[in-house]
């Protein structure tokens, strides 16, 4: 039995095609956002943002990725219409609850305006954005999500700028931000709207109580992972106020870049791929798996070292004086994020096998390392960089699990597979 190589090849191509042009975008836009923005303003959106990232796979029961597997269509349309009512639903109670809490007044983020009503609108946008794309890539339409990410990052960098030469504020990264995922909803949406016509009531049920572990297991799963990667810019936004969480924020971002470039690239081909294999029992798992560890390999070491050696320098003459904090800190973060940049899209594989205990397993580790680094924080009263330190430096224990359970999983599913075939 052959898995397609070259298929996935030509997807990666045209994915990661897409992803350096969203972020040649970001980046040409960086510097200029940088200089008429202040760290306050970045701190804002960044908790914010950070707020409505916990939230999507929550609101969408996670029955996007769910979406992936059906073999008939009308299982697809369940899936896809459940998660988008879901969402509709589940946001603005969300919302809601984060303005009661609000009044505890913790921290000083809370000062700036609607921030609950910013936290609502980025978690819809956010959650249909995410079931769109899930659906194109069932399709394997990667052209088409290639080209969205290109439109989403236009229409983000010029909102801001806009913005940003009238009047720079926080109001304007946020509407940029909004405005790059209704774009890109608009770019995929004709492409996978068949997919939201209404299906039998009966099929729903059915479908539903079939991957009811979307909902359970992987929702709570991808909850606990979002808590214990967001658990960092919520605490510096709550203990070291707006501008350090920008600073943050900033450093954040600049390493985003080519985790996103590459990781969301190889995230979308390995639910594509790994879904397919599953469909079709094909035993080849662990090389794939091993494979596209070796193509995130090459760039995770190549973005520790330039970091380490010359990151200070560059973010401070790339990003202007205001951001001087910043440069300290993506020494201390590069590791972590060339960690997570092998690790993160290859746990797509527990998602497609449905592992879902093991993957809650992982989560709650990370949940308790970062847990526990936030206790020491909050009880030594550490400045912000070795706040930083231990905070991520939790985070990077989790990665190198994470990396070896996918690797054990994948051979277990392979063995499996052979072994059934050899019996029959």
């Amino acid at each position: 039995m052959k898995i397609a190589l070259g298929g996935a090849a030509k997807g990666f191509l045209k994915l990661i095609s897409g992803s350096i042009g969203a972020r040649l975008i970001s980046l040409i836009a960086l510097p200029i956002l940088s200089r008429l923005y202040s760290p306050d303003d970045y701190g804002y959106v960044t908790f914010v943002t950070a707020l409505a990232t916990i939230a999507v796979p929550v609101v969408t029961l996670r029955l996007e990725s769910a979406a992936m597997l059906p073999r008939e269509e009308e299982e697809v349309s369940s899936l896809a219409r459940s998660a988008l009512v879901s969402s509709i639903v589940l946001a603005p109670l969300y919302g809601l609850a984060l303005w009661a809490l609000s009044y505890l007044k913790v921290g000083d983020l809370w000062r700036y305006e609607y921030a609950y009503a910013w936290v609502v609108l980025l978690t819809l946008a956010s959650a249909w954005f995410a079931v769109v794309s899930q659906l194109a890539l069932r399709q394997k339409l990667y052209g088409e999500v290639a080209k969205r990410s290109l439109y989403q990052s236009g229409a983000s960098a010029g909102v801001q700028l806009a913005f940003g030469f009238v009047r720079p504020t926080a109001f304007g990264l946020m509407t940029g931000q909004l405005a790059g995922s209704l774009v890109g909803i608009g770019a995929i949406f004709k492409r996978v709207r068949h997919y939201f016509r209404r299906p039998n009531r009966g099929v729903t049920k059915r479908t539903l109580w079939k991957y009811r572990q979307f909902p359970t297991w992987f929702t709570f799963s991808v909850f606990m992972n979002e808590v214990g990667l967001k658990a960092p810019v919520l605490l510096v936004g709550m203990v070291y106020g707006a501008s350090a969480t920008g600073q943050l924020g900033m450093a954040e971002r600049l390493l985003g870049i080519p985790l996103a470039l590459i990781a969301t690239s190889v995230s979308s081909l390995v639910s594509a791929e790994f879904s397919e294999m599953v469909r079709t029992d094909i035993p080849r798992f662990a090389p794939t798996y091993l494979k596209m560890s070796a193509w995130l390999a090459l760039p995770a070491v190549a973005i520790t070292v330039f970091f380490v050696s010359v990151g200070p320098w560059f973010t401070s003459t790339f990003l202007g004086s205001s951001w001087a904090g910043t440069a300290s800190l993506v020494q201390i973060m590069a590791i972590v994020y060339s960690l997570r940049l092998v690790a993160s899209p290859l746990s797509g594989v527990l998602l497609v096998l449905q592992r879902a205990r093991l993957t809650v397993m992982l989560d709650v580790l990370r949940v308790v390392l970062v847990g526990s680094a936030v206790g020491i924080v909050l009880y030594s009263g550490v400045d912000l960089s070795v706040a930083v330190t231990l905070l991520y430096g939790a985070l990077s224990v989790v990665y190198v699990v994470t990396w070896f359970v996918g690797w054990r999983i994948s051979r277990q599913h392979d063995e499996r597979i052979i072994g059934t075939e050899s019996a029959s």
